[in-house]
């Protein structure tokens, strides 16, 4: 992986320039983070920020999990931030049985 550069400027203070500005923050460069209003004042700050970890793909799964991590990290950093764990209940035919049933156990052997 390449050095961070020593000055960067973000354009765009909602979650994913955030992200940005934070990880090359964190990787030393001297970062300038610029919105037209303030911090999460667009479309980030009115979402519900639902994070869905159920998919079919076991690459898809496992960057969920990556994500909760990087959320719960962000939360215990951060007094701004919070993440709130909810159930997820997810109803099918008889027909679609079995596809779940191998999907749950995806999900235990990758820990998701």
């Amino acid at each position: 992986m390449t050095a961070a550069p020593r000055r960067v400027v973000v354009v765009g203070a909602g979650a994913v320039g955030t992200s940005v500005a934070a990880h090359l923050a964190g990787r030393g460069a001297d970062v300038t983070l610029l919105d037209r209003g303030h911090v999460a004042g667009e479309t980030t700050g009115k979402a519900a920020g639902f994070v869905f970890r159920q998919f079919h793909d076991p690459v898809d799964v496992r960057a969920m999990a990556y994500s909760m991590e990087c959320f719960e990290r962000l939360a215990a950093e951060h007094d701004a931030f919070s993440v709130h764990r909810t159930g997820y209940l997810r109803i099918g035919s008889e027909a679609e049985r079995a596809t779940f049933e191998r999907e749950v156990a995806m999900y235990r052997a990758i820990g998701a």
